[in-house]
Formats: C-alpha cells, sequence, structure tokens
C-alpha cells in the first residue's frame, strides 16, 4: 500500500482519498492491499451526476476551437507526467516499461519507418 499511496500522492491525490474509507481496494495480481476508499450514498451520487450534467452543458457552450486548444494543453500536461501515470499500471502487471505511441517510431509493415501513433 506504500507504493500507491506515493504514487497517488505524488499525482496531487490528498492521502485520506485512499487511506482511511469503508470499502477495501486490493491488486488483482497478488491480493495485496492498494487503499481503502470512501462510499457515497445516493443522494451524494445524485448531486455528482447533476454537477456533472450542467458542466456538460457549460462545456458545451465553449467554442471548438477553444474546446481543442484545451484538449491540446491538457495532452501536454498527460505526456509530461507519463512516467508517475504510467506507474500504477506499471506496478499491477509488473511491467515497468511506458511507452508513448505519439513519440516512438513505429515500423511499417512495408519496412518504413515513420514517427507518430500507429496506424496511420
Amino acid at each position: 500500500m506504500v507504493e500507491a499511496a506515493s504514487i497517488l500522492s505524488s499525482l496531487g491525490v490528498a492521502p485520506s482519498a485512499s487511506a482511511d474509507g469503508e470499502i477495501t481496494v486490493c491488486s488483482p495480481i497478488d491480493g495485496s492491499l492498494l487503499g481503502r476508499v470512501h462510499a457515497d450514498d445516493a443522494a451524494s451520487v445524485a448531486a455528482k451526476i447533476a454537477r456533472a450534467e450542467a458542466a456538460f452543458h457549460e462545456w458545451s457552450l465553449v467554442p471548438a476551437p477553444r474546446r481543442g486548444e484545451l484538449i491540446r494543453l491538457l495532452g501536454t500536461e498527460l505526456r509530461a507526467a507519463k512516467r508517475a501515470l504510467g506507474l500504477p499500471s506499471s506496478a499491477e502487471s509488473a511491467n515497468y516499461r511506458f511507452r508513448d505511441p505519439h513519440s516512438a517510431r513505429v515500423r511499417r509493415p512495408h519496412g518504413l519507418a515513420r514517427s507518430g501513433a500507429w496506424p496511420p
């Protein structure tokens, strides 16, 4: 649980979010404890759904070019944090290599290499 807590902390998740809840979360690989999360009651879930619907409506009013710019900036931030974001999955699967398809060179079946994601 210490490794999972340090990864979540490095991503800005408060330690209490995964440490003192009533639902136990275990690794599907070895059954070790990853954390304890809080449960929501029906009223809390309904309020979160209402906020999500309101946010969706507001987002749909933003012009497409501005939405696209935000998505581009989000992608930049995700690429900057790709090591930390890849750690939870690699810790679970013991695959410690993170591959970013947008920065890797890929080989096409006919032998020509190109930069970027596959397929073209």
